[in-house]
């Protein structure tokens, strides 16, 4: 018959022998929480340099992770190190081919969560299907699309597959939030801004005029511009920021003609201009923007986007466009006919500070639940 005594005893008997071999103290002290000891780093395919950057930021080597394509395009992923009781990080865009890198991190996924992970968070830099509705309206006759995206559809895959917590990069523009919306209310969403990385190369690095316009490519990104032109205001050698905004129409996704640039609301005449928009994609709409800008009268143009896609020809484009440089992040890897005029800033850093605070956040839960004990009436 089974005995909780008698386990109790052999419990009592074990410690007593640990004591009278000197090893009492280190058998019954608790280990210190540790970074290094506690998370664990995986890094995907999608962009193993900023992965690896991240990992070097926190002191982390990422864990071995087999990760390979069958010959038939099936995705596989393996674990080779141990994640039992850790706290995961995944870290993976929905970079180019997409669907693959998707289903790459729903494995990685599932995979850390059948080795026994404590906790998975997956760090998704771009998040994929994100600008899907591009030139869709928003309803039709016979279906809806108010605040429908394929993108939550992706975030309920994730949820499915048991992700305890997301990291993304300007998931959503200021004031919206469509994609957080799709994910369980249990599953927070952090989403870490990259417009102070922009703002402070451009103060480093790029010497301005006296008159600086803030353009918004689209009336979505005027608040946006307007923290562009707040942190921009004590730049060297700027006297003046001002903010000014086009007014577009996209018929589809590909955009690539001047009808599409509608009107330009403010004035640019003298002024260097900093256009700020979300995703430099096939750059056809950028290149326009810019020609036009030039002909507004402007004196040298920059481009500052979060990510940058860069399909089709669109580095031919940037290099046969005025614009003197292209910033984005690196959330997604460069293609290898990467123009001399494209830029990268690092969002690995800011990344690194976010899974730190996620997992002191985290650390902090835990030590308040096992002091929560409470005497017995």
């Amino acid at each position: 018959m089974f005995s909780f005594r008698r386990i109790t005893t052999k419990f009592a008997i074990a410690a007593a022998a640990c004591g009278s071999c000197g090893h009492a103290s280190a058998w019954m002290t608790p280990r210190t929480p540790n970074i290094k000891d506690d998370v664990v780093i995986i890094a995907g395919t999608g962009n193993k340099k900023l992965a690896h950057s991240i990992a070097d930021k926190l002191g982390i080597t990422p864990i071995r992770m087999k990760l390979k394509r069958f010959s038939d395009g099936e995705v596989s992923c393996r674990a080779m190190d141990s994640m039992r009781g850790k706290d995961v990080f995944i870290i993976q865009p929905c970079a180019a081919p997409v669907n693959d890198n998707m289903m790459e991190l729903l494995l990685m996924i599932s995979c850390a969560k059948r080795c026994g992970a404590m906790r998975v968070t997956a760090v998704v830099p771009y998040f994929g299907y994100k600008y899907h509705r591009r030139g869709e309206p928003i309803s039709t006759k016979n279906q809806s699309r108010f605040l429908w995206s394929a993108a939550g559809d992706f975030s309920k895959m994730m949820n499915v597959m048991g992700v305890d917590r997301v990291l993304a990069v300007d998931l959503h523009r200021p004031g919206q939030g469509q994609e957080t919306c799709f994910f369980d209310t249990t599953i927070p969403v952090e989403t870490a801004s990259s417009s102070d990385l922009s703002i402070k190369y451009i103060k480093d690095n790029v010497k301005l005029n006296e008159k600086v316009t803030i353009v918004a490519a689209s009336p979505d990104f005027i608040k946006k511009a307007r923290k562009y032109q707040i942190g921009l205001q004590d730049a060297p050698g700027v006297k003046e920021v001002s903010i000014a905004a086009f007014l577009r129409r996209s018929d589809d996704s590909n955009v690539k003609t001047s009808r599409n640039v509608t009107r330009l609301l403010g004035d640019v005449t003298g002024s260097d201009v900093i256009i700020v928009d979300d995703v430099v994609d096939t750059a056809g709409t950028l290149s326009t923007i810019c020609h036009r800008l030039v002909m507004e009268g402007a004196n040298k143009v920059y481009i500052c986007a979060s990510h940058g896609l860069f399909t089709e020809k669109s580095m031919e484009l940037i290099g046969l466009s005025p614009v003197e440089k292209v910033i984005v992040t690196d959330s997604l890897p460069l293609p290898p006919d990467a123009s001399d005029k494209v830029v990268q800033v690092s969002i690995a850093p800011k990344l690194a500070e976010l899974i730190e605070e996620e997992y002191s956040a985290s650390l902090a839960s835990r030590t308040c639940q096992d002091d929560d004990v409470y005497e017995s009436e």
